[in-house]
């Protein structure tokens, strides 16, 4: 079934060159009634599962499960997929692994495949590895899929090598051992597959700030890389990054006044390394 799109996403969702999160700013107040939760339409629960989880109630989380099985907007199913991994506890996350399981690996429904493993992904939650991997593998033969290769190569690598170059290159024997070894390295030294990871090591939101400064502040820069970090730091922090662009290019001297206000200010200690936060609220385990 065809849901209408409220107008208040005109803007776009998750521009991260753009509005990043701030697309809900001219949604209605009536997204916080009860009524809004309910909503059939997948377009209005969505935008009130959001609200809620911006204020740090992610009681509302477990909804998303419905919105992606109800959506027919692969649009919508990346904003669901998103906000799941940015705000999803491993609890939940667990939860769409198994309810999803026969979608993902059996019927391999290709929009669920793509979508929830940019969910994992986002996550950084090290045990979603090997059901990345094998999405990967499921899904080598097809182009869009290229791009789980590209997922695990930033929870895993310090910096983008041949687990980014995908299974394609190399036998799937050989990319297996690859990804798995890097994993069994990660679990031993964090000490458990629940920790989420970032570029090789334990996530930590001023790790995220120090690359996108780095990102920022380099010559040449790269606005894909700059739009990537922005989402996990605007994810984690809520501060309104938007003005880190103008007219899709990076605005590198407002991005970095933004950064260095936070990396130098007394917000940060808040931020403990290790855990996840959406929004300065602390994810539940």
């Amino acid at each position: 079934m065809a849901y209408e799109r409220p107008k208040y996403f005109s803007q776009g969702i998750y521009s991260w060159d753009g509005v990043g999160y701030g697309f809900l700013k001219g949604a209605p107040s009536t997204l916080l009634a009860e009524s809004a939760l309910a909503d059939r339409n997948p377009w209005i629960s969505f935008s009130a599962i959001l609200l809620r989880a911006q204020q740090g109630d992610f009681t509302a989380l477990p909804k998303l499960i419905h919105c992606l099985q109800e959506t027919d907007s692969w649009v919508l199913a990346r904003a669901v997929a998103t906000l799941l991994g940015d705000a999803g506890s491993s609890k939940l996350l667990r939860r769409v692994a198994d309810e999803f399981h026969a979608d993902l690996f059996v019927d391999e429904v290709f929009t669920y495949q793509i979508e929830l493993a940019h969910a994992f992904s986002y996550s950084g939650l090290l045990w979603t590895v090997p059901l990345m991997l094998e999405l990967h593998l499921k899904t080598i033969e097809d182009r869009d899929g290229e791009i789980i290769p590209i997922l695990l190569s930033e929870m895993l690598e310090a910096r983008s090598g041949a687990i980014a170059t995908g299974a394609r290159n190399t036998s799937e024997a050989s990319y297996r051992d690859l990804v798995m070894g890097k994993f069994d390295a990660l679990r031993r030294q964090l000490g458990s597959e629940n920790p989420a990871v970032y570029y090789g090591e334990a996530f930590a939101v001023e790790t995220v700030a120090t690359r996108l400064y780095n990102e920022l502040t380099k010559e040449p820069s790269n606005a894909i890389a700059i739009a990537g970090e922005r989402h996990r730091f605007e994810a984690s922090t809520g501060l309104d990054c938007e003005g880190f662009f103008v007219n899709r290019k990076p605005n590198r001297l407002q991005g970095a006044v933004i950064l260095e206000d936070f990396l130098d200010g007394p917000d940060i200690a808040k931020f403990k390394p290790g855990m996840r936060y959406f929004f300065g609220h602390p994810i539940p385990d």
